[in-house]
């Protein structure tokens, strides 16, 4: 068996399945599509091969809201677009979702083996289209998954870019979500860390005002909006 086997074996699978749009095949991954209103969805999986023993790694899920993006790109100064991509607004990886279908790193050995992972892979993404796509849809919920995280460990939530435009798209869906505390405490983390950032890396200290500059100006419009209670 080879993992192109494997792949289309999976691909065959997802016919029928609700909200499946297309997929392909990219060099050791599978790409799969799914339209849902208001959002592009992809899921991918990645199969590795040692021997005559393929591993399917966890699944990947990556949503992206193309109004939210066009929305937040025109908060961003010129000079920090740079540090911005629209590939996805939140990424997420199956093991980190509250799902009763765990797909953990699988082993594919015999044709049994890969019938039962094709099974098993269509109840899961059964689920993550039910439990992560259709909610996270909404902007209002990827802001409340975002507010599940406290600064310190906000670089588990994967949402685009580098630093600072990841801190700041952050900052928006949680004013966005209404999650006002939290909203309030990363703004406090993202002014610390900008002033320390000056600090440790001097050479970038006009950069570093150019990132602050940027936040004020986010903030200033996201709080002449009406979101607070």
């Amino acid at each position: 068996m080879k993992k192109k086997e494997i792949f289309q074996k999976i691909q065959k699978t997802l016919n029928g399945v609700q909200n499946y749009k297309n997929s392909k095949i990219v060099e050791d991954q599978l790409i799969i599509e799914f339209q849902i209103e208001g959002a592009k969805c992809k899921t991918s999986i990645r199969c590795q091969h040692f021997g005559k023993i393929y591993l399917v790694n966890p699944p990947v899920n990556k949503l992206l809201i193309e109004n939210f993006e066009n929305e937040f790109e025109t908060v961003l100064f010129d000079d920090v677009k740079k540090f911005y991509n629209n590939d996805f607004t939140l990424c997420v990886g199956s093991g980190q979702l509250d799902l009763n279908s765990l797909l953990p790193e699988y082993r594919i050995e015999s044709e049994k083996d890969c019938i039962e992972y094709c099974e098993k892979f269509k109840n899961h993404i059964k689920e993550v289209i039910n439990i992560f796509f259709y909610p996270m849809s909404d902007i209002t919920n990827i802001g409340k998954y975002v507010a599940k995280f406290d600064y310190v460990d906000n670089l588990k939530v994967l949402v685009g870019g580098k630093f600072p435009v990841h801190t700041l798209k952050k900052i928006f869906l949680l004013k966005k979500g209404n999650q006002i505390e939290r909203y309030l405490e990363y703004k406090k983390g993202f002014e610390e860390q900008i002033e320390s950032f000056s600090i440790r890396k001097p050479n970038r200290k006009d950069e570093a005002k150019i990132f602050m500059d940027n936040y004020i100006s986010l903030v200033r419009k996201l709080e002449e909006e009406n979101t607070f209670p």
